[in-house]
């Protein structure tokens, strides 16, 4: 090569392209000498030629500029190989730092986006897709991505998917009986209909009160099919509101129990004084007090009948006069009061709207005790308990016992003591033994009869121990 250049013989062009060299010896021969100039790679550096900075830091026109200066002529193919070579590796390291700076920001965008709020509706606008430096990410909503969908949306879906379903409808819930009387009968309609598409079965129809009684003609409906619940309510004796409820069990899914109420007011238009009685054994008569009936409308009406618990207490009066008021007076039998410490006193009237009365009582008898029952936990067979009992005496005198006797002989009277017209017992309580596994609860009476011919019972209740 370097004899045909000094015989000026110019070298033709091969056909095909001429062989690469490896670029590392291509760097080498060109940078053999001095990194600063390529157009002196064989021989020494002029100290008169110019400074400049290294070829490396120039542009590329600058150095293409700069090997149009005369070199030998063996050395242009070189050099022309060796900028080719490495104007391609430039190339590449731009396209590589181009690629990690686009990562960089792309990792950046993502985590300033993750960062935002998801309830915000502002959209996330996408990049250039110009700028050299950046990719074209799809524009992406998170707001949207994460909010919810609306309730209705959820629970259309879910009753599509339930199916066809029965749906009961109460035209009216609620009826207002209004100002009623005492004892009286009121007759109730409620209108239902199967609003569903499927059949309605009524499995029943539950009260919360004995005296509103429903009724029900039969128990399926089809679809679009209406029924009743007929109600009959019987009016309680004493004045006061009314609230009553029934309630449609049926297979409707979203409505198992529909609810029917009715409402009113119980006024009585024949009223008593006293509402109640208060008897007491130690006084006369029972200290009864006289019962006034009086007519608030001013009709006049007769005394049907008088009753009384046990017949405790029993009253005289004409059945056939009617009068706007009257005035009954008790008399209290004793013996049958003590039994029936809690009773009643029903009067019936011929009054239209006040059919009958009712008027309880209390009594408090001649002989009380402290604790009257007894209640045995964890009793183990053959140990023995023992209760203290004060006995009071309200009609006067001293209390002597003139006989204890118990029902099923767990309990005895273990030592009585006399105080201040009181009488303090001590009670001894033995369990029996258990007859088999199965036998668990206990329990006995201990009759107290007293010199003067009254008598109260101690009563005692348990279990045994578990094994």
């Amino acid at each position: 090569m370097v004899a045909m250049a000094r015989h000026g013989v110019k070298r033709e062009p091969s056909a095909g392209p001429a062989p690469r060299p490896p670029i590392q010896a291509a760097c080498l021969c060109y940078r053999s000498e001095s990194p600063l100039s390529p157009v002196e790679p064989l021989g020494r550096r002029s100290s008169s030629a110019p400074d400049h900075p290294p070829t490396e830091l120039l542009p590329l026109e600058t150095r293409i500029g700069r090997i149009t200066n005369p070199v030998p002529s063996g050395m242009g193919s070189l050099v022309s190989v060796v900028l080719r070579y490495e104007e391609q590796a430039m190339k590449a390291r731009y396209t590589t730092l181009a690629g990690i700076l686009c990562l960089v920001l792309a990792l950046g965008s993502g985590c300033g986006e993750s960062q935002r709020s998801p309830s915000s509706d502002t959209p996330i606008e996408p990049s250039n897709p110009t700028a050299p430096v950046r990719s074209t990410p799809t524009a992406t909503k998170p707001a949207e991505i994460l909010r919810p969908a609306p309730a209705e949306t959820a629970q259309t879906t879910g009753d599509q998917a339930a199916g066809p379903a029965p749906r009961i409808e109460v035209e009216n819930p609620e009826i207002d009986l209004g100002v009623i009387g005492p004892s009286t009968q009121h007759r109730a309609v409620f209108k239902f209909k199967n609003v569903g598409d499927a059949d309605l079965k009524i499995t029943r129809v539950t009260t919360t009160c004995s005296c509103f009684v429903p009724e029900l003609a039969k128990k399926d409906y089809a679809p679009g099919e209406s029924g009743t619940v007929n109600a009959v309510y019987h009016a309680g004796s004493s004045a006061g509101p009314v609230h009553k409820t029934l309630y449609i069990i049926s297979n409707d899914p979203k409505q198992p129990s529909a609810s029917l109420v009715i409402t009113g007011t119980i006024r009585l238009k024949v009223v008593t004084e006293p509402t109640s009685l208060q008897f007491t054994a130690a006084k006369e008569n029972a200290g009864a007090v006289p019962i006034r009936l009086s007519c608030t409308d001013q009709t006049p009406f007769a005394i049907r009948n008088i009753t009384a618990s046990n017949n405790a207490v029993t009253f005289d009066y004409d059945p056939e006069k009617k009068a706007t008021e009257f005035v009954l007076q008790p008399k209290v039998d004793q013996s049958k009061l003590e039994q029936t410490l809690n009773g009643y006193v029903r009067i019936q009237t011929t009054h239209p709207e006040v059919p009958e009365l009712t008027i309880p009582w209390t009594a408090q008898p001649c002989i009380t005790l402290s604790q009257p029952r007894f209640i045995l936990q964890n009793a183990e067979p053959g140990q023995t308990v023992t209760r203290t009992v004060w006995v009071t005496n309200h009609c006067g005198g001293t209390l002597e016992i003139a006989s204890a006797e118990s029902t099923k002989g767990m309990m005895e009277i273990a030592g009585q003591e006399s105080k201040d017209g009181h009488l303090k017992l001590d009670i001894r309580i033995t369990p029996p033994a258990r007859k088999d596994e199965v036998m668990r609860y206990i329990s006995d009476g201990l009759t107290l009869t007293f010199t003067d011919g009254r008598s109260a019972t101690i009563y005692c209740t348990g279990w045994y121990k578990m094994q």
